[in-house]
């Protein structure tokens, strides 16, 4: 989508060629809002040059009259480039945007001059909040000068000619004339775009396409099915959402977070990639994919939780150790492990059963309920083992978070179950 204060800046800050530039960026950021192009393929995509593309990308860097717009990716030298504008379908929260229409991607959009494409751009931002095929622009909305600066459009002659230029381009497909608002009688400019052109939309295939190249790197050689990817995509989002829900408290941290709910997706998508061909032999049914990768997500981001407790633990001590009080140094690990024993948290009691109103139903939630604390008990166990032999020194005699975790989930889903008996 294109978002509001993307198409702000397109409309009024932005030129003929950064327009286009931009709005390739747009079909292709991650959920990261990092640009996954290089700048060869941009340029390919914008109908420009490298060298442009590169003089563009630095201009957008800096301060580029008024606004940052671009800031480097520090987490990647293939993708060095992280959208300021806009936003992703994992922070969307209902802003208003415009739809990406094919026929702002094509050659014939490319090829207009500034004053053509914002009158197009605003109608088309109109029609998406609408969902009309014919909005009336303001003519004066484009044609003013005040002591602050001066419009869109330079003069009604250049307004004009705009109209007709794109009237001859688009061949009665969108038909623009100008006119007279009868109720209001204000000046305006009649736009209306044929259906057939509003309903071919562009969409982001961007994660897609990050999904399979990890899926063929980690191992799996097969074509990943559209139904499959959906069902991993949508975990994957959900590793973003749930991560940040439970830090909207510190907001402060966010990129610490997105950089850990990237990491653990990544991780668990290779990890997939090794297993799921003889997960799918055994007929699972539908949805199973995504149970799986869950359940790998998990183990994920309970070794990342125990690296985050080593790492509080270590600090903190040190800090005691120098009679200092935590500071910044210790309050991003200590917020970062709230919000993944948050996570884990609830993973596992979303995944108890208690459905136990007939003696099948019980039997079924109990042998379930089992599992999911062999599981966990299993998992937790095994990294403690792991954590054994890297735990610091400095806090080697403290009880480890997973001896914790393994008491309390063989507690919780006990006395659970107690409960969950039909005869009590």
């Amino acid at each position: 989508m294109i978002y509001e204060d993307t198409y702000n800046f397109m409309m009024n800050k932005a030129s003929a060629k950064e327009i286009d530039i931009l709005l390739s960026m747009v079909k292709n950021v991650d959920w990261d809002n990092v640009v996954r192009l290089d700048d060869k393929e941009l340029a390919r995509l914008s109908g420009t040059t490298v060298r442009y593309v590169r003089e563009v990308n630095k201009r957008l860097m800096s301060i580029h009259k008024g606004k940052r717009i671009l800031t480097k990716n520090k987490h990647s030298s293939e993708y060095p480039y992280k959208l300021l504008l806009g936003t992703t379908s994992v922070f969307y929260r209902g802003e208003n945007y415009a739809k990406k229409y094919r026929f702002l991607y094509e050659d014939t959009f490319q090829q207009l001059n500034i004053y053509e494409k914002r009158i197009i751009l605003n109608a088309v931002m109109d029609m998406s909040i609408t969902g009309q095929n014919k909005v009336y622009l303001k003519v004066s909305d484009f044609i003013y000068r005040n002591e602050v600066s001066a419009g869109k459009i330079p003069n009604k002659d250049v307004l004009v000619n705009s109209i007709d230029i794109l009237n001859n381009k688009y061949n009665n497909k969108m038909k623009i004339s100008y006119a007279s608002n009868i109720y209001t009688k204000e000046e305006v400019i009649l736009v209306e775009i044929d259906t057939d052109m509003l309903e071919d939309v562009e969409e982001n295939r961007t994660e897609r396409r990050v999904l399979r190249e990890l899926m063929f790197k980690g191992g799996y050689s097969e074509y990943l099915e559209d139904e499959q990817c959906t069902e991993i995509e949508k975990m994957g989002k959900y590793i973003y959402q749930s991560l940040l829900e439970l830090g909207r408290e510190t907001k402060e941290f966010t990129d610490t977070i997105l950089y850990i709910a990237r990491k653990t997706y990544t991780r668990s998508v290779k990890k997939l990639a090794r297993t799921l061909k003889g997960v799918t032999d055994n007929d699972l049914q539908e949805g199973g994919v995504s149970a799986y990768f869950s359940s790998i997500v998990f183990t994920e981001i309970s070794e990342e939780m125990t690296k985050y407790d080593n790492e509080y633990r270590t600090k903190k001590g040190l800090m005691e150790k120098l009679f200092i009080k935590e500071d910044s140094f210790v309050k991003e690990s200590k917020n970062i492990l709230k919000v993944l024993r948050g996570w884990i948290d609830n993973w596992i009691k979303s995944r108890y059963k208690d459905e136990s109103d007939r003696k099948i139903e019980y039997d079924t939630s109990l042998e379930r309920n089992n599992r999911l604390k062999d599981f966990t008990v299993g998992l937790f166990t095994k990294l403690l083992r792991k954590e054994d032999t890297k735990r610091n020194p400095l806090i080697k005699n403290e009880k480890s978070i997973l001896k914790d975790y393994i008491e309390q989930v063989d507690m919780y889903i006990d006395i659970r179950n107690e409960a969950l008996h039909p005869f009590k």
